[in-house]
């Protein structure tokens, strides 16, 4: 297996057709905007974003999946959760019982004229930047899918503050020429207020005004991100499965 050099990585671009459900974590990586890794077998190719998601060419040999599939069961603090409809990474990875088979929704913007909606009382939003961003807390943040220094040089984010808290946020999980992937949390006790709305619909703003369209994705099991997305005038676009190691 071999690994590719980053310099080299812009030459596997026409590998990667950009209307793939959630093509902008692999270009990502192939146009140097995020970190990751990529994978060359034989012509087939394994593209490794820095926060897990995983994608390999269609039609790609048993050799790579064996590959992946090694990759996605070895210890340690990067995961590797491979998205992908292609019939023989469906069959190869039905066979194995310490892998889980789930389902991806992905939905695109179109909502010209939606209006930002307002902030309750007492909260307040702001750019994430190197003031704030260590205030950013949780499951699903910045340190998700970038380093700090690179979030801050090549991202962009809001996040909701309440007092000296950040409550709430949304930033772009993931970026390339053409999109921004929008990932949005909200601490537990503020959810229900519309929060990360407010901050995505800053985030939605930034993108279209600097001419990447607005993505957004989630488990097909995560009603409460699928209806943040309808409410911000995302509508579904396509669907994909989703194989990594099951928790035990």
């Amino acid at each position: 297996m071999n690994r590719a050099v980053r310099t080299e990585y812009r030459k596997y671009a026409d590998r990667i057709s950009a209307d793939i459900p959630g093509a902008v974590y692999p270009l990502s990586v192939i146009e140097g905007i995020q970190s990751g890794d990529i994978y060359e077998d034989g012509g087939d190719l394994l593209i490794w974003h820095r926060c897990g998601f995983a994608f390999v060419t269609e039609g790609c040999g048993t050799q790579m999946l064996d590959f992946a599939y090694e990759l996605m069961t070895v210890s340690g603090d990067r995961r590797l959760v491979l998205l992908s409809d292609d019939t023989g990474v469906r069959t190869y990875f039905s066979g194995k019982s310490d892998i889980g088979i789930g389902t991806r929704l992905f939905f695109t913007y179109d909502a010209a004229g939606y209006k930002e909606p307002a902030l309750p009382d007492g909260f307040t939003a702001e750019e994430i930047n190197e003031d704030n961003i260590g205030r950013i807390r949780g499951r699903i943040t910045p340190a998700f899918s970038w380093d700090n220094d690179e979030f801050l040089a090549k991202g962009k984010g809001y996040c909701v503050m309440h007092g000296n808290d950040a409550v709430s946020w949304a930033f772009s999980a993931a970026i390339s020429g053409r999109e921004l992937d929008i990932g949005v949390e909200t601490s537990e006790r503020y959810r229900g207020l519309g929060l990360a709305a407010a901050a995505a619909s800053k985030l939605i703003s930034y993108a279209l005004s600097h001419g990447r369209h607005p993505v957004w994705a989630c488990h097909s099991e995560n009603a409460a991100s699928r209806r943040t997305a309808l409410k911000l005038g995302f509508v579904k676009c396509a669907e994909c499965l989703t194989f990594g190691k099951l928790s035990r």
